[in-house]
């Protein structure tokens, strides 16, 4: 019998939109043996990860995004798609509320996820999503409900 030698040519594919401690510390957990393929809008960290993740083993793309943009995430999609079967979307791109307005953070943390997750709809099996822009300060919390103003207008 002819001995079969998997050269992965079929990997799964992980995606991590945000290329920060939280995002790539899960791909590392879960996502061995797959292609992995980072985003974020810093180039210079992209190639940081990439440089670490392939050290590692892991066959390696990146590419920069704009988790703010509709058609920088559309491209990304159809870039993870093009790699092969998506198992994990990991979207990690966002602000907390110690690091930006409450502008931004419904903007990064909100809307561009959104627009992240719609390409995922039916696409691959797990999401995850970061939340820290979703947090209220206990200070503004009374019985469960903000009575602070988080208005964006």
């Amino acid at each position: 019998m002819a001995m079969a030698f998997d050269r992965n040519e079929n990997r799964k594919v992980a995606v991590l939109l945000g290329a920060g401690s939280m995002g790539t510390a899960i791909l590392r957990r879960v996502c061995a043996g797959m292609t992995l393929l980072f985003g974020d809008i810093s180039e210079k960290r992209l190639d940081e990860v990439k440089r670490e993740y392939r050290g590692y083993g892991y066959a390696v793309e990146t590419m920069v995004v704009d988790a703010n943009s509709k058609e920088s995430i559309e491209a990304f999609a159809a870039k993870a798609h093009d790699l092969g079967e998506v198992k994990y979307y990991i979207h990690t791109a966002g602000h907390s509320p110690n690091q930006a307005s409450p502008e931004k953070i419904i903007g990064l943390d909100l809307i561009g996820s959104k627009y992240a997750l719609d390409h995922c709809k039916g696409r691959c099996r797990a999401a995850y999503l970061q939340s820290d822009g979703l947090y209220v300060p206990a200070s503004h919390r009374r019985g469960g409900i903000s009575d602070h103003d988080y208005s964006c207008g």
